[in-house]
């Protein structure tokens, strides 16, 4: 296990068997997600809870079978054993003999889902804000658009129409009003 300056923390084995027994203490004791104590005796039911540690890694921590995870799973196991912040660190390092169960809805979990919640509610503001923003700046190119063309009715209501077909180049003579065709050296 890593602190978080980086440096590594041992802790000898029998701590870590002494961990996985209070795990399995835990694990058998704590309310279940419904409300009902009782706990889970089973650890395949255990793992089965949404948000759980996979079986294999329950089954590491509470045989004491590895001594080297990332914080971020013990903090993980934490939340699934609904343990006070810091129990196992705790309680590897001999702070504590107990694992304190953690108040409800100050778990890690709890606290994580809160801010994930307030996350989600931030970009919803976001959204709405930038929605309503691009529908007013739709509106107004809109708006703008409905007073080009009603200009170019306009312009083109004044303009005199185009000369009948036969007219255009009649006998290979341009129209009048037009400029002579410039002269090209050669």
């Amino acid at each position: 296990m890593k602190t978080p300056d980086g440096s590594r923390l041992d802790y000898p084995p029998a701590r870590w068997e002494a961990l996985g027994t209070a795990l399995i203490r835990r694990r058998c004791t704590m309310t279940r997600d419904d409300g009902t104590p009782g706990g889970y005796h089973i650890r395949a039911e255990f793992c089965r809870r949404p948000g759980a540690l996979s079986s294999q890694l329950v089954l590491a921590l509470e045989r004491g079978k590895r001594t080297n995870y990332e914080p971020s799973t013990l903090t993980r196991a934490e939340a699934c054993y609904q343990l006070q912040d810091g129990a196992i660190a705790n309680y590897l390092s001999g702070v504590t003999r107990v694992l304190h169960p953690g108040e409800p809805g100050r778990t890690a979990t709890a606290r994580r889902l809160r801010t994930l919640e307030n996350q989600l509610a931030d970009r919803g503001r976001e959204y709405a804000l930038t929605a309503e923003w691009a529908a007013a700046e739709l509106t107004g190119v809109v708006g703008r658009l409905r007073d080009l063309s009603a200009r170019l009715r306009d312009l083109s209501a004044l303009a005199p129409g185009p000369p009948p077909p036969g007219e255009l180049h009649a006998a290979g003579r341009p129209q009048p009003g037009t400029p002579p065709p410039k002269e090209t050296k050669r």
